[in-house]
């Protein structure tokens, strides 16, 4: 019988496992307008920056997209939940823990883009998993953190760059 429980208990720890998503993708917000605003809309450049972005959703297969409330998220993560036809959720900014408890809600097989801010993407790559990430300065914008659960719950990380040089 102890056996019969302990092997119970595996099994559902290794269900708990899986339900985080293997896959997501984290960036910054493409460039937004100077406009003196607390919440503007995304430059020239910060559109096209989206429009880049939407490709490398599509490319990773992208099935959840988040954003905090603010455009300037909203409109950086809509080419792509558009192209991927996925799921797009606004999340206070000031509420990480429900953000990660979101997606970690998730299934294994899902792919989430989170779009955030340059004071919430490092620390959110960290309590997804990731040792150490650098801060990020108001001028980046081009950087991509890939985070990848592996089935043992080891997670990788692969920085790059997408969209023009920032």
């Amino acid at each position: 019988m102890f056996f019969g429980l302990l092997v119970a208990l595996l099994l559902s720890l290794g269900g708990l496992a899986a339900a985080m998503p293997t896959t997501v993708l984290l960036v910054r917000h493409a460039e937004k307008v100077d406009d003196g605003t607390k919440d503007p809309v995304l430059s020239d450049a910060g559109q096209a920056r989206a429009i880049a972005l939407a490709e490398v959703a599509r490319e990773h297969g992208v099935t959840h997209v988040f954003t905090s409330q603010y455009q300037r998220t909203i409109l950086t993560g809509a080419p792509a939940a558009e192209v991927c036809g996925a799921r797009a959720t606004v999340m206070d900014a000031s509420k990480a823990d429900d953000l990660l408890a979101a997606v970690r809600a998730l299934p294994a097989e899902a792919v989430v883009l989170i779009v955030g801010h340059s004071n919430t993407v490092p620390p959110l790559a960290e309590k997804l998993g990731a040792v150490s990430v650098a801060p990020m300065t108001e001028a980046e914008y081009d950087r991509l953190l890939v985070l990848t659960t592996t089935v043992d719950g080891a997670v990788t990380v692969v920085v790059s760059r997408y969209g023009e040089g920032s």
